[in-house]
């Protein structure tokens, strides 16, 4: 029933190619794009509306350099999957990587790789091999998987393009989008729901009200004694 099955669904092939890619590389693996994707965090950048959040997205990308990201020449990556349940192209999370380890993620450039210098080629599905903890000689295991992820990968860009999601949830950007918290999954904090902001709106034009009462409390509490004062003068005569 399997083989019949993937021959005529399409997400039942986009299933059995990612297992077989998640078994053989449970570490570090080609990365699989769908139509419209780039490689490292340019991905999240085009989905910003303006230059101000360009810039507070990079920010917090640095943020999460790692010490030793300067000596090693480290950039960073998006570690991301198409999610079959919710048919989103899901990011899981951003990952410094030096020259070798991006050659394993950026699965197009490994291909050129293979086609222009075999020898190099081969020091990275020997990263590969001990990355994901295999025998050295087990080379047919990083073909198997570069296959796979190739095969994948031509499937996966024959869909249209999905929404992008972080944590399942669809990225949404306006123009007034707080990026910070439209990716803060990405960057260990927790976006605010739309109930929460909400919330935080309405006590903030409470708390503006409250004190616009105050103020006009005061200013009447200040005129008085005028009034009385001019009162006593006009009994007075």
């Amino acid at each position: 029933m399997t083989g019949p099955a993937a021959g005529t669904n399409p997400l039942v092939a986009v299933a059995q190619l990612q297992a077989v890619v998640d078994e053989l590389a449970p570490v570090l693996q080609p990365q699989i794009l769908p139509r419209g994707g780039n490689y490292g965090v340019d991905m999240l950048v085009e989905l910003c509306k303006t230059d101000a959040q360009k810039q507070t997205l990079l920010q917090l990308v640095q943020q999460t350099r790692p010490s030793d990201a300067t000596t090693k020449q480290r950039v960073p990556q998006l570690v991301a999957r198409f999610d079959l349940d919710k048919k989103v192209y899901n990011i899981e999370k951003i990952q410094w990587m030096n020259e070798e380890e991006s050659l394993v993620h950026e699965l197009s450039r490994f291909v050129e790789l293979q086609l222009r210098d075999r020898k190099q080629a081969m020091s990275v599905l020997e990263l590969f091999l001990k990355a994901n903890k295999h025998d050295a000689q087990s080379v047919e295991k990083a073909e198997q998987c570069f296959n796979a992820a190739f095969a994948l990968q031509t499937l996966l860009r024959a869909f249209p393009r999905p929404p992008f999601a972080i944590a399942g949830e669809v990225i949404q950007i306006s123009e007034r989008t707080d990026v910070a918290q439209a990716f803060g999954a990405l960057f260990g904090t927790k976006p605010s729901s739309k109930k929460q902001q909400k919330n935080k709106k309405n006590k903030k034009q409470a708390d503006t009200s409250a004190s616009s009462n105050d103020n006009s409390n005061g200013n009447n509490g200040q005129a008085a004694p005028k009034a009385n004062k001019k009162k006593r003068k006009n009994n007075n005569q």
